[in-house]
């Protein structure tokens, strides 16, 4: 074989390896979008799971144990709030990193790295009326267009609070049991978890949504997925979930006066 034909067929082969390379690439790109979106669907669906589980599985427990009639008294939807949220983190946080390690977590992917300081509580503040009217303005929009019903109340589980002890016990599961477990759980293990795999914005929507949704009434999910969204923006300001825990509180506990108030508790 000639030199020249020997060259032309080394190049040949270049051009071959070259074309391989890329297809290869491509392919690569391909599976590493495929193996996020999976990640994604796989963090959203276990926490769902995990919430209905905890939901529905220390609700019945505690009605079949107590009946009905005792499970709605103020002391034990307090006892039920404080169980099913606890059974929540649980699934949620430590039971998947024995099935995968893509389910592994840490202090730093929590948000629960610091301790809370002082700019925490006033970038909570600055959140809370952020919040407040951001909230405001989109529910009357859509209230005005006929969208939702912008008067309607979210269901919170307790009625017919007799007597201070009653309020005190429904005011500690709305205002601190719910808003430090939900943190934990959408604000530090999923917004974590899909921060590492998107950038902000989507990871936000992702939460926000999915957030407003479990709430399960449209004008209360809206206005918790305006919530969600500045008390993951405080999250990525501190870098813990600590102002967003507060800004919670904050927004529970006035909600909480307010149905007070109106005579609705």
């Amino acid at each position: 074989m000639k030199k020249s034909e020997l060259k032309q067929e080394l190049d040949e082969t270049k051009k071959e390896v070259k074309t391989l390379r890329r297809e290869i690439n491509k392919l690569r790109g391909r599976w590493k979008y495929f193996d996020k979106a999976a990640k994604i669907v796989a963090f959203v669906a276990w926490t769902y799971i995990a919430w209905q589980i905890a939901q529905y599985g220390v609700g019945y427990a505690m009605i079949f144990a107590l009946g009905y009639s005792r499970y709605s008294e103020p002391f034990w939807l307090t006892i039920t709030y404080l169980l099913t949220y606890s059974l929540t983190i649980l699934l949620i946080v430590y039971v998947p990193k024995f099935i995968h390690k893509i389910f592994k977590t840490n202090k730093k992917e929590l948000g629960l790295t610091e301790m809370p300081t002082f700019t925490d509580i006033g970038i909570a503040l600055l959140g809370y009326v952020a919040t407040f009217i951001l909230a405001a303005i989109v529910i009357s929009i859509l209230g005005g267009m006929g969208i939702i019903n912008a008067s309607e109340q979210q269901e919170i589980g307790f009625h017919n609070l007799v007597n201070g002890s009653d309020r005190a016990l429904a005011y500690v599961a709305i205002a601190v049991i719910a808003p430090i477990a939900e943190e934990v759980i959408f604000r530090g293990w999923l917004y974590g978890k899909l921060r590492k795999e998107l950038k902000m914005a989507p990871a936000i929507i992702i939460v926000s949504v999915f957030f407003g949704f479990l709430h399960g009434q449209l004008s209360a999910g809206i206005s918790v997925g305006i919530l969600s969204v500045i008390m993951c923006l405080e999250r990525e300001i501190t870098g813990t979930i600590h102002a967003g825990i507060i800004t919670h509180m904050i927004q529970n506990s006035l909600a909480f006066a307010i149905l007070i108030a109106q005579g609705r508790l």
